[in-house]
């Protein structure tokens, strides 16, 4: 029994001492708490930045829908180069010819 007892007071030690270190690396002028606050910080920095950049009225987005107009023009563009092409493939050499109106 007394055997018991000594074990069980040197886990209750052992215990006690990691609770310690716990209690040490929690408390918040540790340097541990100062990591995760400044990492924090810097997250919300993120998310704030983030956030401006994909507004509705960013220039970001605003420049975005505008190369995508572009691009969807110059598409249609070559959609219609292609079927002038495939109607008229002499046209490359002589210019597009004039539709003839009934």
């Amino acid at each position: 029994m007394r055997k018991a007892l000594e074990g069980a007071q040197a886990a209750l030690a052992k215990v006690e001492t990691a609770a310690d270190r716990v209690a040490s690396m929690a408390s918040p002028d540790s340097k541990m708490v100062s990591n995760m606050v400044r990492a924090s910080d810097e997250l919300a920095k993120a998310a704030t930045s983030l956030r401006s950049l994909t507004a509705q009225d960013s220039p970001t987005v605003k420049n975005m829908n505008a190369t995508l107009k572009e691009i969807s023009r110059a598409a249609d563009a070559l959609r219609l180069l292609a079927e002038t092409l495939e109607q008229q493939p002499d046209s490359i050499y002589r210019g597009k010819r004039q539709k003839s109106t009934p």
